[in-house]
């Protein structure tokens, strides 16, 4: 399945932290399995590379970091 989600940026660590219930309680779809495919993007890619780096650095193996929106339209 694929879902799309904004994260505040302030909000991201701690969306990640909840328990699988609270998190599809608060955003409308399951959590994330550490081995899905998870792609980030924002403006100009330093924030999601942050997200990115986090959510590698807590067990998640498949993440992707497009480095801004110039990034994500040229990858198609």
């Amino acid at each position: 399945m694929i879902f799309s989600r904004l994260f505040v940026v302030g909000n991201f660590v701690a969306e990640f932290n909840k328990p699988s219930d609270e998190f599809e309680d608060a955003n409308g779809f399951p959590k994330p399995a550490p081995t899905d495919k998870i792609v980030l993007y924002c403006k100009a890619g330093m924030r999601s590379a942050s997200a990115a780096a986090y959510l590698t650095q807590i067990g998640y193996r498949d993440v992707s970091n497009y480095a801004g929106f110039i990034d994500w339209f040229g990858r198609g």
